[in-house]
C-alpha cells in the first residue's frame, strides 16, 4: 500500500462550507492482480505488418472507499479506505503498419476494453462506486497516421482519432484530425506548422470529476523550431 492508503488524510471542497474527507487505514492490504496476456505478430515482407494482442485482469482486494461515521463540523462524509472491491479487465488490441513506398507509411491502431467491477455486499456506503467505473473508459478507440515525406526536405503528417463516449462522465465519442507540415534545412534544423483538433471547434476528454472544472479541448496551431545537437 501507498502511504496515503495507510494513513493519508485528504480534504475535499464540495461546495462553500462543506467537505469530503478521504483517509487511509493501516489495516489496508495491497491489492491482487492476476494478469493474462497473449500476442502475435504477423509480418509480410517488409511491407506490412500486424501485432494483435487480448488481455485479461482479474482484482481481488481492489481499493474502495467505504463511509465511516464522523462528528466534524462542516464534514459532508468520512469515507476510509478499504479492500472491497473485486472484477476483471478485459481487452483487444490491433495494429498495422504499412510502407506504401520509400516515402510513404500508414500506421493503425483499435482498441477495446471492457471492465467488469464490483464490491462486496457489505451493506456499507462506498465513495464511487465500482460498479459505476465499467463506464469510465472509452470502450472503443482507433487512430490512423500518415507519414510522408513529399520531398528529400518536407513533410507531411496527418493523424486521425476516434473515441467512444463516456457514460459515466456524459463525455460524447469525438473525432478529432491532426496535421503536421515540416521542412528540413538539414540533419539538424527543422521548422515545423502543426494544426491540431481541425476538424472540430472543441470537444470534452476529461470530466470535471477528474479534475477542477471541466475542460473544452479546443482547434490550436502552433509553430516549432529545432535544432539537434
Amino acid at each position: 500500500p501507498t502511504r496515503g492508503e495507510d494513513g493519508l488524510s485528504l480534504i475535499g471542497l464540495v461546495n462553500s462550507g462543506s467537505f469530503i474527507l478521504q483517509s487511509g487505514d493501516s489495516g489496508y492490504d495491497s491489492e491482487d492482480l492476476y494478469a493474462f496476456e497473449t500476442g502475435y505478430r504477423f509480418k509480410f515482407e517488409e511491407r506490412f505488418s500486424l501485432d494483435l494482442t487480448a488481455y485479461l485482469n482479474r482484482y481481488n482486494n481492489a481499493r474502495t472507499f467505504n463511509a465511516v461515521a464522523d462528528s466534524t463540523p462542516n464534514v459532508g462524509g468520512n469515507f476510509q479506505a478499504s479492500n472491497d472491491g473485486h472484477g476483471q479487465v478485459y481487452g483487444f488490441e490491433a495494429a498495422s503498419n504499412l510502407n506504401i513506398n520509400e516515402n510513404w507509411r500508414l500506421t493503425a491502431a483499435y482498441t477495446f476494453i471492457k471492465l467488469n467491477l464490483h464490491v462486496k455486499e457489505t451493506g456499507l456506503v462506498y465513495l464511487g462506486d465500482l460498479e459505476n467505473g465499467e463506464n469510465t473508459a472509452p470502450e472503443h478507440q482507433f487512430n490512423i497516421r500518415s507519414h510522408l515525406n513529399l520531398t528529400d526536405k518536407i513533410e507531411l503528417d496527418n493523424i486521425a482519432y476516434y473515441v467512444d463516449n463516456v457514460r459515466q462522465h456524459n463525455i460524447p465519442q469525438y473525432i478529432r484530425s491532426d496535421t503536421r507540415i515540416a521542412y528540413n534545412f538539414d540533419d539538424r534544423l527543422s521548422l515545423a506548422i502543426i494544426g491540431q483538433n481541425l476538424t472540430d471547434r472543441y470537444h470534452t476528454e476529461f470530466s470535471q470529476s477528474l479534475y477542477s472544472e471541466a475542460v473544452q479541448i479546443g482547434r490550436s496551431v502552433h509553430g516549432t523550431l529545432s535544432y539537434k545537437f
